[in-house]
């Protein structure tokens, strides 16, 4: 079941882990925690940027209206967003199983630590990768 979700709650929670992102890189600290809330905080900004577009102040999957918007692929969420650019290709690094990581599935690939030991090749997929998350919040920091 998945809950209802305010605008405003959007915004905040893209604000708030966006800060906290911040303060982690600014110390060099843990990447893949720090990856995790940029990666969550591009989510809810993006989802923000949807709602509003769609005068939606609240969302709720039993509303067609929003229903899509549950989704975790950044891809799908940037392109309703309107937002350029692509999460995918050379961007996606590999599991440290060699499993290939997805838009949709990049929160959890994060969250599980499952980047512990990457190969250099590896590391500059995942330094890419925050390079580029970065750049699309700094594009929803400015439209919110």
């Amino acid at each position: 079941m998945a809950i209802k979700v305010s605008k405003r709650s959007l915004k905040k929670a893209f604000q708030k882990h966006f800060a906290a992102y911040q303060l982690l890189k600014l110390s060099n600290d843990t990447r893949d925690s720090r990856m995790l809330l940029l990666t969550y905080c591009t989510e809810a900004g993006l989802k923000f940027l949807i709602l509003d577009a769609r005068h939606i102040f609240v969302m709720d999957k039993a509303d067609s209206r929003s229903k899509d918007l549950y989704s975790h692929d950044l891809e799908k969420l940037m392109k309703e967003a309107h937002i350029p650019g692509s999460l995918a290709g050379k961007y996606m690094p590999s599991t440290s199983e060699k499993e290939q990581v997805h838009a949709d599935t990049l929160h959890e690939a994060l969250r599980y630590s499952a980047f512990l030991s990457p190969d250099k090749n590896e590391t500059m997929k995942l330094n890419e990768l925050e390079n580029n998350l970065m750049e699309i919040a700094k594009t929803i920091q400015e439209r919110i």
